[in-house]
């Protein structure tokens, strides 16, 4: 009964927050035919007007520097709960840093701002997470799972094509908007709540939302944004010279779990039939690749 009860609730606050953007974006007689006088409805008029040019202020895309700030905030909050792997310099972190600047060099998107960044995890979980402007955390419990150079590349190929299809700034983009229309009504109430104030409430808020942005890049993406990863990192390993098979062995590897979304073995079925369907030279796998994996691994503390 009580589940019953939040349901109809959030429905309700939805069809309000509807009725009240739908208002703000429209006319002043909309205003007045809702509620008589036209001076309740998030505090009148006025106010309406005054909380409108606040949300078309904040509601924008984000620039490269903005995107850049926000992945390094989302990446100094992973780090103090994580342990990185060593003080990049070690020879596992200037060979992860190797293949993602090449699998990047490979994408649409060679550059962010400030360009990418391959950090190494000490972690037991088999992850790899992509956070906004190219920031690419990569666990020692997934370097130590797989095999060879292509399926490490293929995991790394998959975050940068999260990065490349901006799928870490859409998602806190979208969820920014949520919570700007949710405080729009929570601190509409009263036209003594100026422009400024309102947006420094805003942008508080925001900033409690990076945390949970983390938690979800650890977790993973929706599954349509990782399948449009995955079939988008066979193109990128393609023509960074790497056997995109690579990535269908690596996710067969995977056990459904924290930081694994959807069905790994039906990911990598998507995989390979894309593979199949290229019509080009697919690249093969490079002796030089295999002894160079080999030689780093075994020297690097996975343990």
């Amino acid at each position: 009964m009580k589940t019953y009860l939040v349901n109809y609730k959030l429905v309700a606050l939805f069809l309000i927050i509807g009725v009240v953007i739908g208002t703000i974006s429209h006319c002043k007689s909309k205003v007045k035919s809702y509620v008589p006088g036209g001076k309740y409805i998030i505090g009148g008029y006025k106010s309406a007007k005054k909380l409108n040019k606040a949300y078309k202020a904040y509601n924008k895309e984000f620039l490269p520097l903005e995107e850049y700030y926000i992945g390094r905030e989302i990446a100094v909050s992973i780090l103090r709960k994580e342990k990185i792997y060593g003080n990049g310099q070690s020879a596992l972190e200037h060979y992860i840093a190797n293949i993602g600047n090449t699998l990047s060099m490979g994408s649409n998107r060679p550059e962010t701002f400030q360009g990418y960044r391959f950090i190494v995890l000490r972690s037991p979980l088999t992850n790899v997470l992509a956070l906004p402007s190219g920031y690419i955390f990569i666990t020692t419990g997934l370097i130590k799972m797989v095999s060879n150079e292509e399926e490490l590349a293929g995991a790394i190929a998959h975050s940068v094509s999260h990065v490349v299809l901006y799928h870490p700034t859409k998602m806190i983009q979208s969820v920014r908007r949520t919570e700007i229309v949710l405080d729009l009504v929570k601190y509409g109430a009263s036209e003594a709540l100026g422009k400024d104030k309102l947006l420094n409430r805003l942008t508080k808020a925001f900033g409690g939302i990076l945390d949970d942005i983390g938690k979800k890049a650890i977790n993973g993406y929706i599954r349509k944004m990782e399948k449009e990863a995955d079939l988008m990192a066979v193109q990128i390993m393609i023509d960074a010279g790497y056997d995109p098979r690579g990535l269908s062995s690596m996710l067969r590897k995977l056990k459904p779990g924290k930081g694994v979304h959807g069905n790994p073995g039906k990911r990598a079925d998507e995989v390979d039939k894309r593979i199949a369907t290229y019509n080009g030279e697919i690249p093969k796998t490079l002796r030089v690749r295999t002894r160079r994996f080999k030689s780093i691994i075994s020297k690097a503390d996975l343990a």
